[in-house]
This record gives C-alpha cells, sequence and structure tokens, in this order.
C-alpha cells in the first residue's frame, strides 16, 4: 500500500478530530453537492489563532481524512486561511510542497489528476475559509 493510502485510510479509519469540539466559538457546515459528503467544522479562536478544531460529518474516505489532517495541521495555528489558500492550489495543479510540520498535506498531491476527488478533499478546506472569512 502507499503512503498515500495507509495515511489517508489511518486518518479515516481512527479519526482524531472527529468529535463536537466543547465550547467552540464559531461552527460552519459544508458540503459538497457532487457526492453528498458533508462535515461541520467547530474552532475555538482566539485573537486569530486556531487554539482548537474538530469537526463532524458524513463522506468518503477522502473527505473524511481530509478533515482530520486539516484539524492536525492547524490546532494552535494563526495562518489556517493561507494554509488553506496554499492547500487549493497545490490541488489546483501548482507546484507547491508542503515542509515540516505541514509535509502530512502532500498526501493529497494525487488529486490533482481526480477532480471528483479532488473536490471530495477541498471539502474541508473551503468550509474552513467560508468559517475565517465569516
Amino acid at each position: 500500500m502507499s503512503l498515500y493510502k495507509e495515511t489517508l485510510m489511518k486518518h479515516f479509519r481512527n479519526p482524531e478530530h472527529k468529535f463536537e469540539l466543547e465550547n467552540f466559538s464559531k461552527k460552519q457546515d459544508g458540503v459538497n453537492p457532487s457526492c453528498g459528503d458533508n462535515i461541520t467544522l467547530y474552532t475555538k479562536i482566539n485573537n486569530s489563532i486556531i487554539e482548537d478544531i474538530s469537526y463532524t460529518g458524513n463522506g468518503c474516505a477522502i473527505s473524511m481524512a481530509s478533515a482530520d489532517i486539516m484539524c492536525e495541521v492547524l490546532k494552535n495555528r494563526d495562518n489556517g486561511v493561507n494554509i488553506s489558500l496554499d492547500f487549493t492550489s497545490m490541488l489546483n495543479g501548482e507546484d507547491i510542497n508542503f515542509t515540516n510540520e505541514l509535509e502530512v498535506l502532500n498526501v493529497f498531491k494525487e488529486m490533482q489528476n481526480y477532480p471528483a476527488r479532488k473536490s471530495c478533499a477541498l471539502l474541508p478546506w473551503k468550509t474552513l475559509t467560508t468559517l475565517l472569512n465569516s
């Protein structure tokens, strides 16, 4: 099994961030109309820092793994919008390589060639962008 599949399946089968966050400060629903995947993001934001983040929802392995990985890399960060923009640009074909604690996001590069799967991976990130801009 490739690293891509192992990483995605680990986050899909054993998500660490799939629960309703208590005392959240912002909540946002998102849906992928092409397949019906849905997600609700919960965040605790303080002075633009995402102190905590979680999600609930139902969907394919890619959308749920993307949500779990997104929560993992964004917790205690203040640049969620920038990371989301870079992630979207990477999936749209730009040559972006994440490094250090964001390196796990590179497992989604294969989605560039699969438009239907790309929308699954982007669902949590689009939902996050809506939440952060609201």
